[in-house]
């Protein structure tokens, strides 16, 4: 999907992972994706496109 993404113009991608409890966001540079931020478990998610608020990342998790 990272393909089509990039070759319609998705600047950036977001992955997140529930059983590992992670999140890697990407942005789209150049044509290729580059890793912007790789966090895990209640980290705080502060990532373009949406920097202008921030959670906690364990806020994905169920209890």
């Amino acid at each position: 999907k990272r393909r089509i993404y990039a070759k319609n113009g998705v600047a950036h991608l977001w992955l997140v992972d529930p059983k590992p409890r992670t999140l890697e966001a990407f942005a789209l540079e150049g044509g290729s994706w580059i890793l912007v931020a790789a966090l895990k478990d209640d980290e705080e998610v502060r990532v373009s496109p949406f920097e202008a608020i921030s959670f906690p990342l364990s806020a994905l998790w169920p209890d």
